[in-house]
C-alpha cells in the first residue's frame, strides 16, 4: 500500500509541475490548473493527516510555486476558498503533530531514551 501511495504522490507531483511549452497558451494552462485543483481538492478531502498530509502539501506547494503568478488571482472564489481552507487545515495538522512530538504525546517512543 505504501509503495502505491508513494507512486501516486510522485505522479501528482509531476502533474502539478507541468508548465511551459506543454500548454498551447496561458489560457490552456489556467484551465489545467483550475481543473487539477478542483479535482485534487475534492479527492483529498477525506485524508489530510499523517504521510498523506505531507504528500498533499508537497503537491500543492509545487502547483502554487509553478503557477501562482499566472493563475491564482483568476481562480473562481469558491475554488480559491477551498484551496485556502485546505492549506489552513494542513498547517493546523502539521502544527498539531509538531506539538504532539514535542510533548511526547504522539505515542512514538522509538527514538526516545
Amino acid at each position: 500500500e505504501s509503495v502505491c501511495a508513494e507512486r501516486v504522490a510522485q505522479c501528482l507531483f509531476q502533474l502539478a509541475s507541468l508548465s511551459g511549452s506543454v500548454f498551447e497558451n496561458n489560457e490552456v494552462s489556467f484551465e489545467y490548473v483550475q481543473f487539477f485543483l478542483a479535482n485534487f481538492l475534492q479527492t483529498i478531502r477525506s485524508d489530510l493527516s499523517g504521510r498523506a498530509a505531507l504528500s498533499i502539501a508537497n503537491v500543492l506547494d509545487k502547483l502554487t510555486s509553478t503557477h501562482a503568478s499566472l493563475h491564482f488571482h483568476r481562480l473562481p472564489p469558491p475554488l480559491l476558498q477551498n484551496l485556502l481552507e485546505t492549506l489552513s487545515h494542513l498547517i493546523c495538522e502539521f502544527n498539531q503533530a509538531s506539538v504532539l512530538k514535542e510533548t511526547g504525546a504522539d505515542g512514538d517512543t522509538f527514538y526516545s531514551e
